[in-house]
């Protein structure tokens, strides 16, 4: 009996490549200090260098990937006007946003599942070679899908990938990402179809909420950095939970705020940064209230609780009676000066 979790088991582990280390060496290396992931907030806004569109408000894209959705958002404004409904699937002209340059490892290994992405058209991927057999490749035409609708503009991914320079370009034309709720957040590069189904025999449940204004920019991935003391997404965000300290010209990493093992002045300085207000628009922080200054009394509380138990337990490993030691305690030989010497030859 076919059981297509096996093929696809054996199919996934050679159709997916995951790259990390360039982000670990850019973003992760450079944000550890003396130990500790202590990321500054400049270099956790740069990890937004590695965010397509979660948590955005505008993506810079190739060109024709622009076009594509300039295209598609266009076609479904217009579709949403029709008073009847509209199917998707029955709308093969209304082409998907894709991009093949963003999944250049997967496709240009070989056997690679390019054939399942572009279906009957000619697969750029595979101008000169010959289709190799693969288990999802199988299954997909034991299901009769290797002829199904792609939805991807014909002769569009030619050249299969663009260059370096066209992703680097100062000139990259920008994108809004549109932002919905259902379940959890979506973020998206287009927008969500109006008056539209899937197909007709089946009645789509999901209702999408956009979200706009205040809320949309309070879940933003810089808005959440900068203003903030909550963690947005990212393992800066995730593990980087030390943060660095000044004393005075010195900047040492800590785990905690308020950490103990800081000068008692910069441990209260350090807890006080953290309870105080976020700055808006660009304005100074302000000062902290009744509440916040009744929680910077007890968190210093703590802090000096911490720093007794800390000089109780010294204090109690110096009164330890330790192991006699067999060695001679070595006499350290006080200096004399003239006077005491000239005493002591008196004296003899």
């Amino acid at each position: 009996m076919y059981k297509p979790s096996e093929k696809l088991t054996k199919a996934l582990p050679s159709s997916i490549v995951f790259s990390g280390l360039e982000m670990h060496n850019v973003s992760v290396t450079c944000a550890i200090k003396d130990g500790l992931l202590a990321p500054t907030q400049q270099q956790r806004l740069g990890y937004i260098n590695w965010l397509h569109v979660y948590a955005k408000d505008r993506s810079k894209i190739p060109a024709r990937m622009a076009e594509l959705v300039d295209d598609y958002v266009e076609k479904t404004v217009a579709l949403s006007k029709q008073p009847e409904k509209w199917f998707r699937y029955d709308t093969p002209t209304v082409f998907d946003v894709f991009e093949t340059s963003y999944h250049s490892t997967t496709l240009m290994l070989k056997p690679d599942l390019s054939q399942l992405i572009f279906g009957s058209q000619t697969s750029p991927a595979r101008a000169n070679d010959s289709i190799l057999s693969d288990p999802l490749t199988e299954y997909f035409e034991e299901e009769g899908l290797l002829n199904e609708p792609t939805f991807l503009r014909p002769n569009h991914y030619l050249p299969l990938f663009l260059e370096q320079s066209e992703f680097k370009s100062l000139a990259l034309p920008h994108r809004h990402i549109y932002t919905y709720r259902h379940v959890k957040q979506i973020w998206s590069i287009t927008p969500a179809p109006v008056n539209s189904q899937g197909v007709e025999s089946v009645e789509d449940s999901a209702e999408l909420t956009p979200i706009v204004g205040d809320e949309r920019k309070r879940m933003l991935f810089s808005y959440i950095v900068k203003n903030t003391n909550m963690v947005a997404i990212g393992p800066l965000e995730y593990s980087g939970t030390g943060h660095r300290v000044s004393i005075g010209r010195t900047t040492v990493a800590v785990p905690c705020y308020g950490d103990p093992s800081l000068p008692e002045f910069y441990a209260e300085r350090d807890l006080k940064s953290r309870l105080l207000p976020a700055a808006t628009n660009g304005e100074r922080r302000q000062s902290l209230g009744d509440s916040g200054k009744a929680e910077l009394k007890k968190q210093l509380a703590l802090v000096s609780a911490t720093r007794s138990r800390k000089r109780a337990l010294e204090e109690d490993k110096e009164n330890e009676v330790g192991v006699v030691s067999d060695r001679p305690v070595k006499i350290k030989k006080r200096r004399m000066n003239a006077d005491q010497r000239l005493a002591l030859s008196l004296n003899e």
